[in-house]
């Protein structure tokens, strides 16, 4: 309680608003008279953000990078495995099929190495169209 001069009691605190409370503040403990958006100036406008390019180094020849020489060992590798095993794993079937056929000459492991050689050729092929 505060006093004015006369010594009367202001109990204007203590007295609740006549006023209806707004329903955006109702249990917020806000006071409705308060509009924390009053206490605040406007926010500022900001400028546009720049946009900047892309720039990018510029790349030299692919093959001369470090990992291209290693992918291209790689291929070099698998190349060798894609000559060797289509040949023998067709001619050792034919093989197989010649002795199980009782044939007397090797025309199935021959037939089997002719196939293993067009298998191991396409697989070059298609190994050496990745390089380039």
């Amino acid at each position: 309680m505060t006093s004015d001069e006369d010594g009367k009691s202001n109990r204007r605190l203590e007295e609740p608003d006549d006023k209806p409370a707004d329903s955006s503040t109702v249990g917020s403990g806000v006071h409705s008279s308060l509009n924390p958006s009053s206490f605040f100036a406007a926010p500022p406008v900001l400028p546009e953000v720049p946009q900047l390019e892309k720039v990018r180094p510029p790349v030299k020849d692919i093959r001369s990078h470090p990992i291209a020489k290693w992918s291209q060992s790689g291929a070099a590798a698998s190349m060798t495995s894609t000559l060797v095993i289509p040949i023998a794993l067709f001619s050792y079937l034919g093989y197989l099929l010649d002795n199980r056929l009782h044939h007397t000459t090797p025309y199935c492991a021959l037939g089997g190495f002719i196939l293993g050689v067009v298998g191991s050729g396409m697989g070059v092929y298609n190994i050496l169209q990745r390089l380039k």
